[in-house]
């Protein structure tokens, strides 16, 4: 985690191996983007000598959007997503990805959120800080017909 005044970024650590920290500034989460997070904010938590609260989110991404998607493959319905980090209390919080029909992400068609407790900041690294957490639950919401359709499918071992 890296905080750069309003913007936010995640990365990924090698255990004991400081230089190899990656913290990607591509996909920065901003307090000023507007967020499409319904969820509530509440809590704080404490990185470094900055206190962190509110909503994070990112700037719509309309290109290249396969990267963002397993072995499943990106939904030819989808053409836009939208990330968002929420402090849902001291220590929680939401990490929830937005999947918009639409390249301006206004049209949502589901959203994924993931909560996570007991986040604790645990070292200063080169690029930021490391932290630990524990994941807490996942909700899938479909918003139209076709999205309900291609998640139904999915689950059910079917295209």
């Amino acid at each position: 985690m890296k905080l750069d005044g309003s913007n936010v970024y995640f990365g990924t650590e090698t255990e004991g191996s400081e230089a190899q920290d990656s913290v990607n500034t591509t996909l920065g989460l901003s307090s000023s983007n507007q967020s499409p997070s319904d969820t509530t904010a509440s809590g704080s938590m404490t990185v470094g000598s900055d206190t962190v609260s509110g909503k994070f989110s990112s700037a719509c991404v309309n290109s290249s959007l396969d990267g963002f998607f397993g072995s499943s493959g990106k939904p030819g319905f989808i053409n836009s997503i939208q990330f968002a980090y929420v402090i849902t209390g001291n220590n929680s919080g939401n990490e929830e990805i937005y999947y918009f029909s639409d390249s301006s992400c206004s049209s949502t068609s589901y959203v994924l959120k993931n909560s996570y407790k007991d986040l604790t900041i645990l070292s200063q690294k080169t690029n930021g800080y490391s932290f630990s957490y524990k994941y807490e639950s996942s909700r899938l919401k479909p918003m139209t017909s076709e999205a309900k359709t291609y998640w139904e499918n999915l689950f059910s071992g079917g295209n």
